[in-house]
């Protein structure tokens, strides 16, 4: 098995978004709980949290 993993820019899923008919974007910007940075640190999240696998957004 094999994966392809492909990032996109924000902006990409805007403007398809946009062409698509939605208006309004709101982003969620993802974040560590307070549970996760006493289990790991903030440094080991740092590099997720720079481009995560999934975004989360409101598109209307």
């Amino acid at each position: 098995m094999s994966v392809e993993a492909v990032w996109w820019s924000e902006q990409t899923y805007a403007d398809a978004l946009r062409e698509a008919g939605f208006t309004h974007l709101t982003w969620h910007t993802m974040h560590v709980s307070p549970e996760g940075v006493r289990a790991h640190g903030r440094p080991y999240w740092q590099r997720y949290l720079t481009r995560p696998h999934a975004i989360v957004l409101v598109a209307t």
